[in-house]
């Protein structure tokens, strides 16, 4: 089946990614359908021939039992990778998908900083400072005793402590070094907040926040620098049926190929489910949402995103959460209507 699926004449790759999509329907593979301009397709033939053992026994988990060549299962991934993409703060990061043309949809937590992380960061950065000062007066009272002590044993044992202690002190200053300056970068990023957007060819664009939701974790980016013709669909259908399978894609920036493993996760639909102090409604999925992943999109077996990815105090083992699509366009009505 895959040699036919490869030989047919597709007048676009929309129309590729929706057939691959029927295909996981019946039990083959599934992958997104994307609005976009039209591209030749990329064929198993193009993929790597030296995929590693972990690769190949992740894409062969994603191409089902119908015992596909996971090689097409890359080449799907990387026919949705350019929609997908890294959100990156001084905070941390998640991933996010373009939704219409320069616009691009995220998770909230992902670009809104984390005051108690922040609080967490600043005490432990003023704790070893003073950790700093009592060690560097405890070596130099070390080195005045050195200069006293005649030779023996004495000396000798005093010299490796004083030399223990400095390489101590030596990778302690490194990593001070490192949180101070991941203190001052996030300070300075509340007042300035940078966001970064890493695209699937590796590079990196500045994006603004355009807005964030009052009542569900989404956030509205956007890129100006980039026009990007690849845009992900939401359903025209709202059924959705239990154990219908889906795919949650994350964050996709680089060029590696356990990057492109890595992508996605498969899994299955298991219902509504209302969740948090506001009761909202959420679709539950069958697999547990990665950081990397928070933000990403949710995509049915017939190719379209029906949610974003996001976590949630109730998030656990084998159970994730999904924003349904169809708040996306409520809450960002005025811009993406």
């Amino acid at each position: 089946m895959s040699g036919s699926a490869k030989e047919l004449p597709f007048s676009n790759i929309g129309n590729y990614i929706q057939l691959l999509g029927l295909l996981l329907a019946f039990g083959v593979i599934g992958s997104s359908y994307m609005k976009k301009e039209r591209i030749g397709p990329y064929s198993a033939a193009q993929a790597p021939d030296d995929l590693t053992g972990s690769l190949r026994q992740e894409l062969s988990r994603a191409a089902g039992l119908a015992g596909l060549d996971p090689r097409t299962v890359l080449s799907t991934v990387e026919q949705v990778r350019p929609v997908i993409v890294s959100v990156k703060t001084p905070w941390g990061r998640g991933a996010g998908f373009f939704i219409k043309k320069s616009f691009i949809i995220t998770s909230k937590q992902v670009v809104e900083p984390d005051s108690e992380k922040l609080a967490v960061l600043q005490e432990q950065v003023q704790r070893n400072r003073q950790l700093l000062d009592f060690e560097e007066e405890k070596l130099s009272s070390y080195r005045a005793r050195f200069k006293k002590v005649g030779r023996g044993s004495s000396r000798d044992g005093l010299k490796l402590l004083i030399l223990e202690r400095e390489r101590y002190l030596v990778n302690f200053k490194v990593r001070q070094e490192k949180d101070e300056l991941r203190l001052t970068e996030q300070q300075r990023a509340l007042k300035h907040p940078a966001l970064k957007i890493g695209l699937s060819d590796g590079s990196e664009q500045s994006a603004s926040l355009v807005q964030m939701s009052q009542n569900y974790d989404l956030a509205l980016l956007t890129v100006t620098s980039v026009q990007n013709n690849f845009v992900l669909e939401p359903s025209p259908s709202g059924s959705f049926r239990l154990g219908d399978p889906i795919f949650v894609f994350g964050d996709s920036a680089g060029s590696e190929k356990n990057v492109i493993a890595g992508n996605f996760i498969p899994g299955n639909f298991s219902g509504y489910r209302r969740v948090g102090v506001f009761n909202q409604m959420f679709l539950q999925i069958d697999v547990e949402i990665p950081l990397n992943k928070s933000g990403g999109p949710v995509l049915d077996a017939t190719g379209y995103v029906r949610g974003i990815a996001t976590r949630t105090e109730r998030n656990g083992k084998n159970v994730g959460f999904a924003i349904p699509i169809e708040r996306v366009f409520y809450e960002f009505t005025a811009v993406l209507r």
